[in-house]
């Protein structure tokens, strides 16, 4: 435990540091890119035991993600990195689902990347897009632990419950509705961005643990002492990314 509060000491710090103290925006960029590659080669590994069409089916469908919605070349310069990474260090099998980990988690970073470096006024709009996730994150698993009777998903997350997950989408709302209230966001906007982390954060967070299940590893790596990897924080928040910044973009220029 005491790990593990050492460890979210310092990301928080770090986070913090780069979001508020640097005026340059390198900071951001920086610890941006390295946490997605990191999550890329552990989600690389992760599906390698997935069938060639799921591959195939992510590559497609987030390379025309990021190239045609959001115009930018990040998802082919962070393939190639996480490619050339994992070309060296692992066996040659591990080329496919390399390629189609990078595009995935590249093609959704693209917002993700966004988000972090647009701001209005003095709060960062990563922010913004985090706290509702965290929100919710925390009101299940305590409700899940107080109130927890029935399973959500069983087989791929045991420890998972209905009850856990209604708390998890009401905080979510909550959180974005405060932060609508005293950002004087517009409410709608800002409700519908509670939703959409509500929802697709818990599918992002069931996704990854599918992956892991699949697998049979607990962690998606072990860079991030008492929390594993760098994918097991950024599930959720790569997932809802996207949405977020398209729905904060939409009244905050």
């Amino acid at each position: 435990m005491k790990e593990r509060i050492l460890t979210a000491i310092v990301l928080l710090a770090v986070v913090v540091g780069v979001l508020f103290f640097d005026p340059t925006g390198w900071g951001v960029r920086v610890l941006a890119v390295s946490a997605l590659v990191a999550a890329s080669v552990e989600l690389a590994r992760l599906i390698k035991s997935q069938p060639i069409a799921f591959s195939i089916f992510t590559s497609i469908l987030t390379g025309l993600f990021g190239f045609t919605i959001f115009q930018d070349v990040s998802p082919l310069l962070i393939s190639i990195g996480c490619f050339l990474l994992l070309i060296r260090k692992e066996e040659q099998n591990v080329i496919r689902p390399a390629l189609g980990a990078s595009l995935l988690l590249s093609g959704m970073s693209i917002a993700f990347l966004k988000l972090s470096l647009a701001k209005s006024g003095a709060f960062p709009l990563i922010l913004t897009a985090a706290i509702p996730i965290w929100a919710g994150d925390t009101a299940a698993i305590f409700a899940g632990k107080a109130f927890g009777k029935h399973k959500l998903a069983p087989s791929i997350s045991p420890n998972k419950t209905w009850e856990g997950s209604i708390a998890n989408l009401l905080a979510a709302v909550g959180a974005a509705a405060a932060l609508g209230y005293f950002l004087k966001y517009p409410m709608d906007k800002m409700l519908l961005l509670g939703v959409s982390c509500g929802v697709l954060g818990q599918v992002g967070d069931l996704f990854e643990s599918y992956l892991k299940r699949q697998a049979g590893v607990k962690d998606s790596g072990n860079l991030l002492p008492g929390h594993g990897g760098v994918f097991d924080r950024l599930d959720s928040l790569l997932m809802t990314a996207p949405f977020s910044y398209w729905i904060l973009s939409s009244f905050l220029k």
